[in-house]
């Protein structure tokens, strides 16, 4: 079932979508130099989700291009003290523990009959995605996107300072006047280890230094209308093969796109994209795979905004601002009934390892990119709008060929 909020959005992504088609009828690129093209971002680095995959409508419009290349390195500070989720499987019990807000349940449930599986969720450190994205035009009007995925768990990345234990706690500290306000320093700073335990006591267990390749995502990706105009619009087919020993599957999904480009002037132009995408996953599931995910399907819904200006004759700058909407990873009415339990005493947001994954979630970037002879560099910044730590900032660069 489609959460309220995703079908507003994808109603809305509908009508904008026939509106971009309307516009193409009457606009049509004057200046292809100064084409503005969507930007291949990554999502945010949450310490399970990369073993499960992503739709991710927004690849390169641009079909004249045969071929192209992205390199993303980012890293993304993660943090959720260890904790357990109980989910009650006596129908009673769970009907009568939902009359309860969440952090009174535990207590609640105490002097109750216990009769539960339950799941264990801890992680630290600093996650680096590591993601190569090539694209191929195979006809005029079909392209292939492949991507691979792997992940690096460390713990003080000596390159990117920015999303340290210490520079993130010290801005806390000294910035916002609140001192370990998630609890950090309870534990210790600068360590790395990721373990989730599902129902059945099989555990996903990541530890530093540590690299995982999480999957292989190919598109297929038709363009509807004419390149010509100013307006793209494109259906996509997806695939994903989970390849990490945790998680051996196949997925499927469907989204589509929409890219209107609007031109200032000879130099300069914006672009508005809009995605919409639902995944099937574990079409194909391996026995011993680690349950990340209970939800039925996965919706992503994608935006964004960029501006392109030339600066020589053929360099460019480029500032993107991207939205998106990543539904939750496990079953939502399950949440209505589940004990989170802390597993050491610790203070508050203890809980936002495990509420997290029944939770729809929000990324908001902003990118700014540098174009050269068909080449170009990104450098991105991304927080999740609800700011729980996993992950906590995000930055990253992106080499394009």
């Amino acid at each position: 079932m489609i959460p309220k909020i995703g079908r507003e959005l994808l109603i809305v992504l509908f009508a904008v979508s026939v509106s971009l088609n309307v516009l193409a009828a009457e606009n049509r690129m004057a200046n292809p130099a100064t084409r503005n093209d969507v930007s291949f971002l990554p999502f945010a680095a949450q310490p399970l989700h990369g073993f499960g995959g992503r739709i991710n409508s927004f690849q390169s419009t641009n079909l004249n291009q045969k071929f192209s290349f992205n390199l993303i390195l980012s890293n993304a500070n993660i943090w959720a003290p260890p904790a357990w989720a109980l989910i009650p499987q006596n129908e009673t019990t769970a009907q009568y523990l939902a009359e309860f807000p969440w952090h009174k349940r535990d207590s609640v449930y105490q002097a109750m009959p216990h009769q539960h599986d339950s799941i264990f969720f801890e992680a630290d450190g600093i996650v680096r995605n590591i993601t190569l994205n090539g694209n191929v035009s195979i006809s005029r009007k079909l392209k292939l996107h492949t991507t691979i995925r792997a992940m690096q768990l460390l713990a003080n990345p000596a390159l990117n300072p920015l999303v340290s234990d210490n520079n993130i706690e010290n801005f806390h500290s000294k910035v916002l006047q609140q001192e370990d306000p998630f609890g950090r320093k309870q534990f210790a700073l600068n360590s790395a280890h990721i373990l989730f335990v599902d129902e059945d006591g099989k555990s996903l267990e990541v530890n530093k230094a540590q690299v995982v390749l999480q999957g292989i995502d190919n598109t297929l990706k038709y363009a509807i209308n004419s390149d010509r105009s100013n307006t793209s619009l494109f259906g996509l087919l997806h695939t994903t093969l989970n390849t990490s020993r945790f998680n051996r599957s196949l997925a499927l999904g469907l989204s589509a796109m929409g890219y209107h480009r609007i031109l200032l002037n000879k130099k300069s132009s914006v672009g508005i994209g809009v995605g919409a995408g639902v995944m099937k996953s574990n079409v194909i599931s391996g026995a011993k795979n680690v349950v990340i995910q209970t939800a039925k399907q996965l919706i992503s819904m994608q935006s964004q905004l960029a501006f392109v200006t030339k600066i020589a004759r053929s360099n460019t700058l480029k500032i993107t601002l991207a939205f998106d909407y990543l539904s939750a990873y496990r079953n939502q009415k399950e949440y209505d009934s589940v004990v989170l339990s802390k597993a050491v005493q610790t203070s508050s947001f203890w809980h936002r390892g495990l509420s997290h994954q029944y939770e729809n979630t929000q990324r908001c970037t902003l990118a700014l990119t540098y174009g050269f002879n068909r080449k170009s560099i990104t450098f991105f910044m991304m927080e999740d709008l609800k700011v729980d730590n996993l992950p906590d900032l995000q930055t990253g660069f992106i080499f394009s060929f």
